[in-house]
């Protein structure tokens, strides 16, 4: 497969905007991880805020719940390399780069791959299905 090739995947996750703005994000990710489960095949699309979600620079828990102090919960970079870790070959995370950039997230987790704005058209094309979640 050449560099300018996309994976046909099942699903594709088109994440915008500000993921903390809801619960949004959080339940596509979930719903995500469900599919894979079930033997899908997973892209997620980052673009906006919403490519911060995988910086290195997140670490692996959360900052400790005041609610529920003896709970760890993974951060979102955490979440996304289990899953890549986890399910290689059939799910895949891509950051816009101009999104990426503009905003500092340069540096993301393991299997985390950039691409320009030109390559989400692509992306689209090889999915099945495709769900947005999120605004610009």
């Amino acid at each position: 497969m050449s560099r300018q090739e996309v994976t046909a995947r099942d699903f594709l996750f088109t994440l915008m905007g500000s993921p903390h703005e809801s619960d949004a994000v959080g339940t596509a990710l979930q719903l995500a991880s469900a599919m894979l489960e079930r033997g899908a095949d997973v892209s997620v699309w980052a673009c906006g805020n919403s490519t911060l979600l995988t910086q290195a620079s997140l670490e692996r828990v959360k900052p400790v719940n005041v609610f529920d102090r003896e709970a760890d919960h993974p951060t979102s970079a955490a979440f996304a390399g289990d899953l890549l870790a986890r399910h290689a070959g059939r799910f895949e995370w891509a950051v816009c780069h101009f999104c990426s950039h503009e905003r500092g997230a340069t540096t993301h987790v393991d299997g985390v791959r950039t691409r320009p704005a030109m390559f989400y058209p692509r992306f689209v094309a090889a999915a099945r299905r495709t769900i947005t979640v999120g605004r610009l």
